[in-house]
């Protein structure tokens, strides 16, 4: 018989040690089916559930897990550190003796998804409990993880693992705080311990209070914001010292407390140059985090400078924890790539300098030239598919493209004709240029249109 609400809620139990006896597969769907009952933001049940039930998955489960573990213990501070040596190491002997371990994920597409997946997992936890089954909800600091080691889709973000088998062992209950002594009113929290509070938090931590002015964790709760100022460190880097090499994997994301950083790349012709200067508040590094490829430029300190610094499987799992900050890193990226880009047109190529079309789009240089208004001649060359090598010429006076020449053509198709190369060689020459236009438009009217073209093109070849 089924107990009554009251006598389960005193019954439940974290479990940690468990028999060997078996759970039918029935009464683990009869705990899930109990958890899908929760509810959730416009009923859209944004959880999926995941069993382990082989000794070999448990056992990498807890290797895994254990290893993650001993990770969050390195990088926590001192005073945590040695509150957990007072008490007694807690053994993941439960992530193997458990008959089965249910991974717990939410949807993240979806709205309000966390909370809704932990009230699922509550009712589980109480299903569980009404059926003599012990559960423990436990989730490892890199949870995200797990995705990778079971192949599982990241769609899908890990809220807990939670083994559920038959109790070796129940626990005494553990004291609760009287429940009066967690509950006030609105009424007795006074405006001045309200601003107090505030304001202790601020100037408390100067690094937390630092963290509030970054754009990119603007969008954390406090709670949020002090749970990550655990996860970052100091490092320093002396003027001229290199922080980050060209072709090297990315291994932290850093914020610039103070001083200034130098992004540089490579011009094409061995040279580095420098192409954009980061200062206090900006960020770097999380480009190659989230691609997994080697960086593309090299970051150097322009002055002494101080970084917070986050490891990047720690970086990953704030991403994938937040997805506000998923969003700002984006717009990030793509503000940066853009800035960049055109950084590089004014330090190399409008010095008359090679480059290749690879790293600087066409789109890109013109609107780099019709920006600062440069008259000369963009000279292009590109081996086609026979192998055989193409050149023409663009010719711009005051930031208008005036003439574009290829061997068998000239004027607007010979524009879009270069604009279509994916790859190839070009050079700019500085000089006077008659304004005798060719073309039907100006540069940005010849750039839309082109871009149009290729649209057309691509959509044909598809179908």
């Amino acid at each position: 018989m089924a107990m009554e609400f009251d006598s389960l809620l005193n019954a439940r139990r974290s479990i940690r040690e468990f028999s060997k006896k078996p759970v039918s597969e029935d009464d683990v769907m009869k705990v899930l089916e109990a958890a899908t009952l929760a509810p959730s933001s416009g009923n859209l049940q944004p959880w999926e559930f995941i069993l382990i039930t082989s000794d070999e998955d448990k056992k990498k489960l807890r290797e895994f897990c254990e290893e993650s573990d001993k990770e969050w213990l390195d990088r926590v501070d001192e005073a945590t550190r040695k509150k957990l040596s007072k008490k007694k190491e807690i053994s993941l002997d439960f992530l193997t003796d458990a008959p089965c371990i249910i991974l717990c994920f939410g949807k993240k597409n979806k709205e309000q998804w966390r909370e809704s997946v932990w009230m699922a997992i509550a009712l589980m936890t109480l299903k569980a409990a009404d059926m003599e089954l012990g559960t423990i909800i436990y989730t490892p600091p890199r949870s995200s993880a797990v995705n990778e080691l079971f192949n599982i889709s990241h769609h899908l973000s890990l809220a807990a693992v939670c083994p559920i088998g038959v109790p070796a062992k129940v626990p005494k209950a553990r004291p609760r705080t009287p429940v009066a002594e967690k509950t006030k009113t609105v009424e007795q929290i006074s405006s001045e311990h309200r601003l107090t509070r505030e304001f202790t938090r601020r100037t408390d931590d100067p690094i937390l209070s630092f963290m509030k002015r970054i754009p990119v964790l603007s969008y954390l709760s406090d709670v949020n914001r002090e749970e990550l100022r655990r996860r970052f460190f100091i490092k320093k880097f002396d003027k001229g010292e290199a922080i980050l090499n060209r072709g090297e994997p990315g291994t932290y994301y850093y914020i610039i407390a103070n001083g200034l950083v130098e992004v540089l790349i490579d011009d094409g012709m061995g040279n580095e140059k420098v192409v954009s200067v980061l200062s206090s508040g900006e960020c770097f590094g999380e480009m190659s985090i989230l691609s997994g490829e080697p960086t593309s430029a090299a970051i150097r300190a322009g002055t002494q400078v101080f970084c917070l610094a986050l490891k990047s499987t720690d970086f990953l799992n704030l991403v994938e924890e937040y997805p506000s900050i998923n969003v700002a890193i984006t717009k990030l990226i793509a503000t940066r790539l853009r800035k960049t880009n055109l950084s590089l047109v004014e330090a190399t190529v409008l010095q008359g300098i090679t480059g290749r079309l690879s790293m600087i789009s066409l789109s890109e240089l013109c609107q780099a030239l019709s920006v600062n208004q440069r008259s000369g001649i963009l000279e292009m060359s590109h081996i086609d598919d026979s192998g055989a090598k193409i050149e023409g010429s663009i010719f711009f006076s005051q930031g208008q493209v005036t003439n574009a020449v290829l061997p068998d053509v000239s004027g607007d198709e010979a524009f879009y004709t270069m604009l279509a190369w994916p790859d190839g060689e070009f050079i700019f020459r500085q000089e006077e240029v008659e304004p005798d236009f060719k073309v039907s438009a100006d540069t940005m009217g010849l750039l839309m249109e082109g871009m149009r073209r290729m649209d057309e093109a691509q959509i044909k070849d598809e179908v």
